[in-house]
């Protein structure tokens, strides 16, 4: 399970979505520098974990607990990307910004209480817009 995913530019949140209570504070996002690795400890049982393409300004960040597949959650982070990418096509700031909306909803329906159930972005579409 997924705790929260972060949708981040140059340390900028651009969106965010939670599962678990209390909602973290965003200046956990201080803890990422563009030179951390994939895996961040943010407190005694949480992580962060990244998922950067070279080239792109956009990062994915998931808040979990110590007990979640680091594989399992990388993959739901690189689907995220992906399905966003079949939305809007190329991912960038502003297009991110000017479709947050309907990538909020995208990012509703993929998952259920932070577990990842919808990753086929064509069955996405038939359910969002």
């Amino acid at each position: 399970m997924i705790d929260s995913i972060f949708v981040i530019a140059n340390n900028l949140v651009l969106m965010e979505k939670h599962w678990s209570i209390p909602i973290p504070d965003r200046r956990i996002i201080d803890k990422i520098k563009p030179t951390s690795g994939t895996i961040t400890k943010y407190s005694d049982n949480k992580f962060l974990v990244k998922n950067s393409n070279v080239g792109s300004e956009i990062d994915f960040v998931a808040l979990i607990s110590e007990d979640r597949s680091l594989s399992y959650i990388l993959s739901a982070l690189q689907q995220v990307r992906k399905v966003f990418e079949s939305y809007i096509n190329e991912l960038t700031t502003i297009k991110i910004q000017e479709n947050d909306v309907i990538l909020f909803q995208v990012l509703s329906e993929m998952f259920d209480a932070g577990f990842l159930v919808i990753t086929d972005a064509e069955e996405l579409k038939e359910i969002i817009l």
